[in-house]
């Protein structure tokens, strides 16, 4: 994400949300990079396979907690579901985030979402402008 997003801003949070999973055990810290060694973060597969199963649970709740509805939603975009998610259980959490959009009480969440919809498509167009 830090290459695609390059910039010195989008590199320090990677680097200090990389730092903070660490020092709570989630990840460990390597090097790597294609070109240039540099600091590169690598989940702990418990930690993931416990968050993924936090995340199963919070689906079959009836209301959700926002953070949960955000992580669902990045890997969403990030086109990670499908990873971690069956099929059918990717069409309910589409579903459940469908649901939490509609919902007045969610409308500040709702708003962020398509924020970050559009700046993500925003960036796609200007790589692709830039590449052409």
């Amino acid at each position: 994400m830090t290459d695609f997003y390059a910039g010195g801003r989008n590199k320090k949070l990677a680097e200090k949300i990389g730092e903070s999973l660490c020092k709570d055990g989630a990840a460990v810290e390597a090097k790597g990079g294609l070109f240039a060694p540099k600091r590169v973060f690598i989940p702990e597969k418990a930690y993931k396979d416990e968050l993924i199963g936090m995340i199963r649970s919070a689906v079959q709740e009836e209301e959700m907690d926002p953070c949960d509805v955000a992580l669902i939603w990045l890997l969403q975009q990030a086109n990670c579901l499908k990873q971690y998610f069956l099929k059918h259980e990717t069409d309910q959490l589409k579903k459940k985030l469908k649901e939490m959009k509609k919902d007045p009480l969610n409308k500040q969440l709702a708003n962020m979402i398509d924020y970050v919809s559009d700046m993500t498509a925003v960036m796609a167009v200007v790589v692709v402008t830039a590449i052409n």
